[in-house]
């Protein structure tokens, strides 16, 4: 049940059409979840600031049980910036990835 947070500073129309599709795919395949239990919501347009400055960035939170420590965290990085890269243009310096471990008693 991965659920996956874009804020972004760049304004809707920036953002390509089927955007949440592509970016539940790859964080499915990049952490081995089943695509069906993916949950995507974008917020553009968010006032943003990143390393002292409001150019085009973005954060990206994804929230999943069971999925993250010290040794897996690293491997997941290159497809997930690769993807910001795609879809929104932007440099990996201008991208936070955000992870968050799930309690599975604490979903409902």
């Amino acid at each position: 049940m991965p659920l996956v947070y874009l804020f972004t500073n760049l304004k809707e129309s920036a953002l390509k059409e089927g955007i949440e599709d592509r970016i539940a795919q790859t964080i499915a395949e990049t952490l081995g979840k089943p695509l069906e239990k993916m949950s995507v919501i974008i917020v553009p347009g968010t006032r943003l600031l990143r390393l002292r400055t409001t150019e085009p960035a973005c954060t990206l939170h994804i929230h999943a049980i069971n999925v993250f420590d010290a040794e897996r965290n690293p491997r997941y990085g290159p497809s997930i910036k690769k993807l910001l890269k795609d879809e929104l243009g932007l440099e990996e310096e201008r991208c936070a990835i955000i992870y968050h471990d799930l309690i599975f008693e604490f979903i409902g």
